[in-house]
């Protein structure tokens, strides 16, 4: 027997025995995916073979060739030889898996190890990466292959592609700093649509308030598997501090002021009086309070009672604020007649006329003996001011507006308007009153003027189908040509072809390179197609049919005699077709345009002191 297979060439004899005797069986095993060659070589003669498998007929030859398609299939083979009654089985095994199996592709997390290992049943492995085991780690993109055999020599091959998932993306955002005493409510959250979360705190939802200050850490797992973490570290400011002092005993029956302030001008105050700046004046009994906001938004209070000694008081009335930037004079005096009068001043009088901002205070003594004080301070209130910015120009025509900013009522417009804002079309000077929310009063004027566009008016010459067109702005403009049928140029000094006769509105923008405006100017434009030379011409020709469709005849007046030369052109000036027309002979000349494309030519026709150009539309 001599058998093909995947493995080799194998060659084996079997001694075939005669009818009667025991019939042989003979086993032969071959790799799965290759062939066997069975041939007879008992050398019998005058013998008829038959080979079958089963009830099919193989073949008549002294050999046969099976094909061994899958593994673990048993073809039987028979052999009988019809002269003599010898037969003999065969037994064909077909061993080994075509294909080892590695499974499907697989995606892999970052960062994650994925092992590879080929299917049972082979001895030898040779894998892409150059390892020599049954298993392989993979921690990496990539695709990975395989060649191994299994112990009969049997070779199969196979490869496995390792994707790699992209991390999902998770920010608790940068550390915050809070005040303390308490510490607000903090809302953390994951990024949305993970199918899984874990919080430090145990929790696995999305989100968690956090209310103390501290580390919070969290891990997401998306659908993939993959995961990712974050941290987010929680901290106060240091708690501001505020102190007023002690409590204060104060002689009743006439007005007192107290001064308090703070260390901390920058910060907010909020005084029990309704003050806002870093000192005020406290001028009755009681409690009183002041309530800051430091730099970092963290608030303290502290508060203080000024206490009553029995006495008589007196007070000059109330803080003031006035306009900065008024004139004014103010009389102060206290509510009730006293003794002993000092001014802060200097003055002794009863009243005090004063025209300057500061706090003025007067001391003195009530009957009994008891000192008292009251004051009172002028404070400058700063107008707040708004401009309507640098003067403007405009490319004419224009729209633009003008507006009061907020913080601003009762405005008062130079035109009479009373609105917040002022649509503006026209050149001028414009200017407005407003008051802001202390009663003082801003003003601004702007000038508002025009810029001239460029012109962008045009002339032009016609030359048959041609048109030279120039712009009358030269200068640092941009120019943008529009010739009416469908076409554009953006040159200075076009020329253009018009692919047929008609009229056309060509327009002209010429944009401002300096300050931005344009404008544009439109004109229509005639394209005629020539047909004749004016009778006058000392020789007459003509021209049809005009438009064409390939044939066309140029005809001279029975006054025109001699030699005429005829020359065709494209549209690009470039020489076609050139004759000579003895008109003593022929009247006509005939052209044949038929092998041209369809366009526009030009045909020039000359004789001694004379010359016409014809513009032939040749149409299909």
């Amino acid at each position: 027997l001599k058998a093909w297979n995947r493995c080799g060439l194998d060659s084996v004899c079997f001694q075939i025995y005669v009818c009667g005797a025991q019939n042989p069986i003979i086993n032969y095993g071959s790799c799965a995916g290759g062939q066997v060659l069975l041939t007879d070589s008992s050398g019998a003669l005058n013998s008829t073979f038959a080979w079958m498998h089963g009830a099919n007929s193989l073949g008549n030859g002294t050999s046969v060739t099976i094909f061994t398609p899958n593994a673990g299939i048993d073809s039987v083979i028979q052999l009988v030889q019809t002269s003599n009654c010898l037969d003999t089985v065969f037994h064909v095994v077909h061993t080994g898996p075509i294909w080892p199996v590695l499974g499907p592709d697989i995606s892999i997390c970052p960062g994650d190890t994925a092992q590879i290992s080929a299917s049972p049943g082979f001895s030898n492995w040779i894998w892409s990466t150059n390892d020599s085991t049954n298993s392989v780690f993979v921690n990496v993109p990539q695709t990975i292959g395989i060649n191994a055999t299994d112990s009969l020599g049997c070779a199969a091959s196979d490869a496995v592609t390792v994707y790699q998932w992209t991390s999902p993306s998770i920010s608790l955002g940068p550390n915050l700093v809070v005040c303390p005493n308490p510490i607000p409510p903090i809302t953390l959250s994951a990024t949305s649509g993970m199918a899984g979360y874990y919080w430090d705190s145990g929790s696995q939802n999305q989100s968690i308030v956090a209310s103390q200050a501290g580390q919070y850490w969290v891990a997401i797992t998306d659908t993939n598997g993959c995961t990712a973490s974050d941290t987010i570290e929680i901290s106060t400011f240091p708690v501001p501090i505020v102190e007023l002092g002690n409590d204060t005993m104060i002689c009743t029956g006439g007005p007192f002021q107290v001064l308090f302030s703070t260390s901390q001008p920058s910060w907010s105050h909020a005084w029990s009086n309704g003050d806002t700046a870093s000192m005020t004046m406290f001028s009755t009994y009681g409690n009183h309070w002041l309530a800051i906001i430091d730099s970092n938004g963290c608030s303290a209070s502290d508060s203080m009672q000024i206490l009553p000694i029995q006495s008589q008081s007196f007070s000059l009335g109330p803080d003031t604020s006035i306009c900065g930037n008024a004139a004014w004079s103010l009389q102060l005096h206290p509510d009730h007649p006293v003794a002993q009068s000092l001014w802060s001043t200097g003055a002794s009088t009863d009243t005090l006329l004063v025209n300057a901002f500061g706090v003025f205070s007067l001391a003195a003594h009530d009957s009994s003996g008891c000192p008292f004080s009251d004051s009172i301070a002028i404070l400058p209130i700063t107008p707040a001011v708004f401009s309507f910015g640098p003067d403007r120009s405009h490319c004419i025509p224009f729209a633009d507006s003008l507006a009061i900013p907020l913080g601003f009522q009762f405005p008062i417009w130079s035109t009479g308007d009373t609105t917040n804002a002022l649509s503006v079309s026209q050149v001028g000077q414009y200017s407005a009153m407003a008051m802001d929310t202390n009663g003082c009063r801003a003003s601004d004027t702007i000038l508002i003027s025009s810029i001239l566009p460029p012109n962008a008016s045009f002339s032009y010459l016609i030359s048959g189908f041609t048109g030279h067109f120039t712009p009358v702005s030269i200068g640092p403009y941009s120019w943008s040509w529009d010739f009416g049928d469908g076409t554009t140029a953006l040159d200075s000094f076009p020329d253009h072809v018009f692919a047929s006769p008609g009229d056309f509105n060509v327009c002209l923008t010429v944009s401002d390179l300096q300050n931005g405006c344009a404008a544009t100017f439109c004109d229509s434009i005639n394209i005629a197609l020539p047909n004749r030379i004016p009778e006058s011409s000392p020789s007459v020709f003509w021209i049809a049919p005009n438009p064409t469709d390939g044939k066309v005849n140029i005809f001279c007046s029975e006054h025109t005699e001699g030699h005429i030369y005829v020359a065709l052109f494209n549209h690009l000036g470039q020489l076609l077709q050139s004759h000579d027309w003895d008109t003593h002979l022929y009247r006509s000349y005939p052209m044949d345009l038929g092998n041209l494309a369809q366009g526009i030519y030009q045909a020039r026709v000359s004789s001694e002191g004379y010359s016409k150009l014809f513009t032939i539309l040749l149409r299909r």
